[in-house]
């Protein structure tokens, strides 16, 4: 998986210097590729976006592979895509689609119909919502080494919490959710970053946005913030200003 953001926007820069025929030689795949490419990375670059979505419009979405049009919804969820007409062209694709798609492309899709309800620009798929829930599957669920430290320290500490709670409606797990159930603390680790960086990933950031929109108090806990913190007193501090701040 390429993490290196310069590559990527010199890429981009490079299909935008074609002209405006540069992206007409681009398939289904290719579309889907690059959109997955800088959702993962989040990188910002609306021009090219908006021109990948444009040429993604003129195909019949009937004619793609269902995983192309998992994959090209969670790539505009991550990149907050507010297009009407790609929104649309979206949600009839995942209408034929949606019964090939297995639960991971489901979930893709899930998060997609989840954005656009979020961001008020959809309204009346009950239907479509209901289909894509019954596929979520949260699994085993594994707490890393940081986390089982956040939460011991936060337990010494009388705190009342809970450990990946499930929000119902939109399936995600929150890492540590506090008594007052608004109050959640995101322990990223490195594999939420580019490597090499303490830029977070595009799946890691419409996390945190969804879990705003949804009512909760998102508080970021980042690996190398915690792991400078040498005794259990600095830790206990830290936890005592990041719920308070």
């Amino acid at each position: 998986e390429i993490r290196d953001m310069r590559m990527v926007r010199q890429l981009c820069r490079t299909m935008l210097g074609d002209g405006p025929a540069g992206l007409d030689h681009f398939d289904a795949r290719n579309i889907a590729s690059v959109l997955h490419a800088l959702a993962t990375l989040h990188v910002t670059e609306p021009e090219i976006v908006q021109r990948l979505l444009r040429r993604l419009i003129r195909e019949d979405a009937a004619t793609m592979a269902a995983e192309e049009v998992a994959i090209i919804a969670w790539s505009t969820a991550v990149l907050d895509v507010h297009d009407a007409a790609v929104i649309d062209w979206l949600l009839r694709g995942l209408s034929v689609h949606l019964p090939d798609m297995d639960d991971n492309f489901r979930r893709q899709a899930h998060q997609f119909v989840l954005a656009c309800e979020l961001d008020g620009v959809i309204s009346g798929v009950d239907e479509l919502r209901a289909k894509l829930q019954s596929s979520q599957d949260h699994g085993v669920v594994t707490h890393s080494r940081l986390q089982k430290d956040v939460a011991r320290v936060l337990a010494e500490m009388g705190l009342e919490f809970l450990e990946e709670y499930v929000d119902e409606r939109s399936g995600y797990s929150l890492d540590v959710l506090m008594s007052d159930r608004v109050t959640a603390i995101e322990v990223d680790g490195p594999s939420h970053y580019a490597r090499g960086t303490h830029t977070p990933l595009g799946n890691t950031l419409m996390k945190h946005r969804h879990l705003s929109n949804l009512g909760f108090d998102v508080r970021v806990l980042p690996y190398w913030e915690w792991d400078e913190l040498k005794s259990k007193e600095q830790k206990k501090e830290y936890l005592r200003q990041l719920l308070t701040s």
